[in-house]
């Protein structure tokens, strides 16, 4: 069993010099918007809560989105990746990848042993970076890992999709601590996910990518759950409701300069274009699930 909050952040911003695209020339009025704020800003925070094997529960607890009253676009972050490493497949968006260190995936996989590290502890820290093998046909990953000993778990892991379908790609971070002296945690989770456009326009010139943090608090590894602690669904957007704390009261730093900002500026476009009636239209393409 174990229950947590969860606060999260995303920022989206254009993608100007895409490594994948020719050098595009910027015009000011753009580049001045680039660099004073960006695109779209949603912040969350979530209850998690597990007991094994398998009865799974998050709830939003209260949440932010630039240019938007109606906070539902603030579910993305829990859905674009895993809370932990360990599961056979990683779902990342709406695919299936076999899990570098799964049993499967030790089949499919090659590995090579980086380096070996000692951490402050002096306990031995093994870098160890994986890829899809050469003829393997599975829907892999590629990136590495720092496993430690003698606890052999997962310290970090950093994992990408392989550049199969060039309009999506997604690298996320994780990063472990022991709780309690005892067991692995996830302490902080990141992610890059871009979106490159089929056909440039005017309206969609350069790519957009979507960065996001979470950050793991108040980890209970003793929690009492119980069946009533889980409703009928896997995750429940509570953030609407009237007595749903302030966002900023569980924020992991305060807001930058640009990300003020970039609620001052989207929040005055959203009100001028109405952008949650549009959002309302779109409801059944948005109900916790990325189309």
């Amino acid at each position: 069993q174990y229950k947590c909050l969860i606060y999260h952040k995303m920022v989206f911003r254009y993608l100007v010099n895409d490594k994948k695209k020719k050098k595009t020339v910027v015009s000011p009025k753009i580049q001045a918007a680039i660099n004073n704020h960006y695109l779209l800003l949603m912040e969350s925070l979530s209850e998690k809560r597990h007991i094994a094997p398998n009865k799974n529960y998050e709830g939003i607890l209260t949440s932010r989105v630039s240019g938007f009253k109606d906070p539902a676009l603030a579910v993305l972050p829990v859905h674009i990746q895993p809370f932990v490493f360990y599961d056979d497949y990683l779902k990342l968006i709406d695919r299936q990848y076999l899990n570098p260190v799964s049993k499967a995936g030790l089949t499919e996989y090659r590995y090579i042993l980086e380096d070996t590290l000692t951490d402050v502890l002096g306990d031995t820290i093994y870098y160890i970076s994986f890829s899809p093998k050469q003829k393997s046909n599975i829907m892999g990953v590629k990136g590495a890992v720092h496993i430690h000993a003698p606890t052999w778990a997962i310290k970090s892991v950093t994992a990408s999709t392989l550049p199969d379908d060039d309009a999506l790609g997604l690298t996320i971070k994780q990063f472990y601590k022991q709780t309690d002296g005892k067991q692995w945690f996830p302490e902080q989770l990141e992610s890059s996910l871009v979106m490159r456009p089929k056909q440039t326009s005017p309206q969609n010139p350069y790519p957009i990518v979507a960065e996001g943090k979470s950050y793991v608090t108040q980890i209970n590894l003793a929690p009492n759950l119980t069946d009533r602690d889980f409703g009928m669904f896997a995750l429940n957007d509570k953030s609407q409701s009237p007595d749903a704390p302030a966002i900023e009261r569980y924020r992991y730093s305060p807001l930058t300069a640009k990300d003020s900002l970039t609620y001052l500026k989207i929040d005055s476009i959203g009100r001028q274009k109405k952008l949650d009636n549009l959002l309302a239209l779109q409801r059944n393409l948005i109900e916790g699930y990325i189309p």
